[in-house]
């Protein structure tokens, strides 16, 4: 939901990407006149890669279970699918584990980055991060035209950070604290993931959340999406049933 996800018509596109801006002069009527600027522009390649699970259960399961295990199955093979692709654009670090992809989480915690904020000193744990720190993240990103930030932490960091000042926080009645809140922080909707850090007991030096519009710095490209196949007659002698499932 948070990156954009752009179609794929063959196995490989590539799309612009802005790279710079044009800029605005004063002039004067005597001036030689206005000093030219252009907009950059750059490319970013997807090349699409196939990512692929394969499960064999059997055939006296198959046909005794009081569930349809092959579709129980294929459910849980789009949720390895869904986490995979998370680990690639969070944690990926360029190797054939993660396709080759390097994720934000890898680039934030091995490059300088202006928008990398720092939390106050010795507030290193999640218990110890205040609304200053979030403000600083807050304040960190760039304010471009038709943005929509939105935070990606992981539910650890929303209950021990988000939950934790907003639970706190002076003017809450009864009411208020047994309501369940909605996960974010400073008017702007928080996502979670499995992938993003969940231990916030001891001091870390790590990225330990996001905050940004994530469709203006990521993209995923969309070949095709999940195909599923049972595969009866390449198992049979093993009384067992193959089920692949498949995207690009």
């Amino acid at each position: 939901r948070l990156c954009r996800r752009r179609p794929m018509m063959s196995d490989t596109k590539s799309v612009p990407k802005r790279t710079g801006g044009v800029t605005a002069y004063f002039i004067q009527e005597d001036n030689s006149g206005v000093t030219a600027s252009d907009k950059g522009w750059g490319n970013v390649n997807f090349v699409a890669k196939t990512l692929a699970a394969l499960s064999l259960i059997s055939k006296n399961l198959e046909e005794d279970a009081i569930i349809d295990v092959v579709d129980d199955l294929a459910r849980e093979q789009a949720h390895a699918f869904a986490y995979k692709e998370d680990q690639c654009w969070l944690i990926g670090d360029g190797t054939s584990t993660y396709g080759g992809m390097t994720g934000l989480l890898t680039l934030f915690n091995g490059g300088s980055y202006a928008s990398a904020i720092t939390a106050a000193s010795n507030h290193d744990t999640f218990v110890e991060y205040d609304s200053a720190d979030l403000a600083a993240v807050m304040a960190g990103v760039a304010d471009f035209p038709g943005m929509n930030p939105s935070w990606l932490c992981s539910k650890t960091f929303a209950e021990s950070v988000f939950g934790r000042l907003k639970l706190t926080a002076q003017g809450n009645a009864g009411a208020d604290l047994d309501r369940r809140y909605r996960y974010g922080y400073g008017g702007y909707p928080a996502d979670t993931s499995e992938v993003m850090p969940k231990d916030g007991t001891q001091a870390v030096t790590t990225v330990e959340a996001l905050f940004g519009d994530f469709s203006m710095s990521s993209s995923f490209g969309d070949r095709r999406g999940i195909m599923v196949e049972v595969l009866r007659e390449r198992y049979a002698e093993k009384l067992q049933v193959g089920v692949l499932a498949h995207e690009r």
